[in-house]
């Protein structure tokens, strides 16, 4: 295959560089799911997005203190794209598979560049056809410990809302009882995220695993 990406520093896309297809592809960008056709091209779509307040504090604090920008010309910034940012990236979601939003009840001020607390995010994630939703939820609230409330829309579609306060470990746990084919999917030695970062991995690979076994039959 060929592939490319952004390059921040350049603001340009790379030259196409080829290399050798595996048998797990993942394409990532802000305008994947704008394609048309995408629901021919994956097996699994995903959409994350979140809470307007936290995507602009962290955004402030990226590039105020790795790109040298003030806090002004990145907001200037951010509201120069809300237009196109709607237009062409929000609308993106209707197009997913499954669908990560992360929120925090911290209360974020955009001048105080304090780190946000991984303790107090919250994650809603929906999730079309899925298959295994009894195992997910008691996985995550009976075997992991997680104040997560779950309810069912539209015949196999869920909606879950959790907080994140989770370790890479615990990860670990769970992926050993969701992911039942997991050695056909990565490396012997999988590295988890804490936090949000590890249940969303968890739960996209979860949700991959049933919709290529589905897929398959």
């Amino acid at each position: 295959i060929y592939k490319r990406h952004y390059d921040h520093s350049s603001g340009r896309m790379t030259r196409l560089e080829k290399t050798v297809a595996r048998e797990l592809l993942v394409s990532s960008g802000l305008h994947t799911l704008y394609i048309p056709y995408s629901e021919n091209l994956f097996d699994l779509r995903v959409f994350i997005s979140m809470n307007d307040n936290l995507r602009k504090t962290l955004k402030v604090n990226r590039d105020v203190h790795e790109r040298g920008k003030s806090v002004e010309t990145v907001l200037n910034s951010m509201n120069i794209r809300e237009k196109d940012s709607l237009n062409y990236i929000s609308i993106q979601e209707k197009n997913a598979d499954i669908t990560f939003d992360l929120s925090t009840n911290e209360e974020l001020d955009l001048n105080n560049f304090t780190k946000i607390d991984q303790n107090k995010l919250l994650l809603t994630v929906v999730i079309k056809n899925t298959f295994n939703y009894r195992e997910i939820h008691e996985t995550l609230v009976g075997v992991l410990g997680l104040n997560c409330n779950l309810e069912t829309f539209n015949d196999n579609n869920i909606r879950i809302e959790t907080n994140c306060n989770i370790s890479s470990e615990q990860i670990a746990l769970g992926a050993k009882i969701l992911l039942n084919e997991s050695e056909n999917i990565f490396s012997d030695n999988p590295v988890w995220e804490k936090n949000s970062g590890g249940l969303i991995q968890l739960l996209i690979l979860n949700q991959l695993e049933k919709q290529r076994k589905y897929l398959s039959i």
